[in-house]
């Protein structure tokens, strides 16, 4: 099973593996992520066996740099890969919309045992694709919200067997879905909290966002459940759901409910970039499937989303409210900031017009829109994310760090948008730079427009 597994990914890696040879930074601006050391004006970092061998300001000495291939930096800044702590991500030939985007890790929040497998293999350089942490196998109750990918529970001594099953499978985490029965919830958390896992959760529908939050979770994905408390049910009418529920959201509610995320010690994905990215469409209209991006998309997703937003579809059906829904929801987001509450960006592809890698930017421009400076965006998409998965050796530019990096031109702390097109990408020691991932995109485009390669399109 496991070589069959290995042999699926490698029909999708889009290019051959880069090396993982030595290599030699030179003349970059340094941004470590290293609170103790900064921004580094001009310097030089050393790759080899895919850690970070050395690094300095100035110059390399001709002994740090005998026989080493050198990557000229002049006008260009190396800093940490970004992670995107929110996306679903199971096929190998989504990997490279990441790297394109220069993202080196994801939280695969549809968990399964391929997240080893393309963990492994980006490391390995034989996947284009980031490293892949996440929880096991989605638990939720009968009937799921998710049918064919879920664990369905319906008692607490379910849920403990169920939990302990994914730690003794090395799942750093659980999570807990929307249709658990309040005790079965209760018994998952407790459970995890004992064999020290981290507990990533929607709000239940047997639960309050109160009452999960006092539970102690880690992270609150989507800020699921807090929309239902900050509006009057009054004021919804015919309406439901959470679009309509933030369009209504009242900020003289803010207060309580910030303080409330804080005292849980919860930190928040708010995945600005689903309602970003359907704001787009909806004003671009035809216009928008006209990005160039599409071109390494399946046709079957985009088909989806053309149905989604079509007359009547689930996501058309939200658009009266989207804008006031946008506002409210990034004012809140500002008031967590204000409050010092930590939050992850995350995006949620593929949804409808959440293009995996692509869709971090619009959550950049969220967190922007709510007065997070990019300075700090950068830090929370690299160094805070690494922490919260419990790497150490990620998210930061310093000595025995691993090697993932990226290298843009210009300085992100004053353009932001340089990140949307990197001079290249290294992740694990393996650097794919821009021809290298011009060319994968090229490929993999060519492979989705031939009808000889349509199955291969979705895999």
């Amino acid at each position: 099973m496991f070589r069959t597994a290995l042999a699926y990914i490698a029909l999708f890696v889009g290019a051959p593996a880069a090396a993982q040879e030595a290599r030699l930074f030179t003349d970059v601006r340094i941004l470590t992520m290293d609170e103790d050391v900064g921004v580094i004006e001009r310097g030089w970092v050393h790759v080899e066996n895919g850690r970070i061998a050395a690094m300095g300001s100035g110059t390399p000495s001709p002994d740090q740099a005998a026989g080493i291939q050198r990557i000229e930096g002049s006008g260009t800044t190396l800093m940490p890969g970004l992670h995107d702590m929110h996306v679903h991500y199971w096929r190998g030939s989504q990997g490279l919309s990441y790297l394109l985007n220069g993202i080196t890790s994801v939280r695969n929040m549809t968990g399964s045992t391929s997240d080893a497998l393309l963990s492994q293999g980006a490391a390995d350089g034989a996947i284009l694709g980031p490293r892949v942490t996440g929880p096991g196998p989605l638990m939720d109750g009968d009937p799921p919200v998710r049918s064919g990918i879920s664990l369905v529970l319906t008692s607490p001594e379910q849920a403990v067997g169920a939990v302990r099953a994914q730690a003794t499978a090395y799942f750093p985490a659980i999570k807990l879905y929307e249709r658990l029965d309040a005790e079965t919830f209760r018994a998952a958390v407790a459970e995890a909290k004992r064999l020290d896992l981290k507990i990533y959760a929607h709000t239940p529908d047997s639960l309050t966002v109160e009452e999960m939050l006092d539970l102690g979770i880690d992270s609150l994905e989507h800020l699921d459940g807090l929309s239902e408390v900050l509006v009057d049910k009054e004021r919804l009418g015919d309406r439901s759901g959470s679009v309509a529920e933030w369009a209504e959201a009242e900020p003289a509610r803010f207060p309580e409910w910030v303080g409330r995320v804080k005292d849980s010690g919860v930190t928040g994905v708010p995945t600005l970039a689903l309602s970003y990215g359907r704001r787009d469409a909806r004003d671009e209209g035809d216009a928008w499937y006209d990005r160039p991006e599409l071109a390494i998309f399946s046709e079957n997703d985009v088909a989806w989303w053309r149905s989604s937003i079509a007359e009547g579809g689930f996501v058309s059906r939200s658009f009266p409210d989207l804008d006031a829904a946008i506002a409210n929801k990034v004012s809140f987001v500002s008031a967590l900031r204000e409050a010092g509450v930590p939050l992850l960006i995350g995006t949620d592809p593929p949804n409808p017009f959440v293009l995996s890698g692509y869709a971090i930017h619009d959550e950049f421009r969220g967190f922007l829109d709510a007065g997070y400076t990019a300075e700090e965006v950068m830090r929370i998409a690299t160094r805070d994310a690494a922490l919260f998965s419990g790497r150490e050796d990620l998210g930061i530019v310093r000595s025995e760090a691993r090697a993932d990096l990226l290298l843009v031109d210009g300085d992100p702390r004053s353009d932001i948008t340089v990140l949307r097109r990197p001079r290249g990408v290294m992740v694990a020691g393996h650097w794919y730079d821009r021809t290298a991932l011009d060319t994968a995109f090229a490929d993999r485009a060519a492979q989705i427009a031939s009808p000889a390669t349509a199955i291969a399109s979705d895999d």
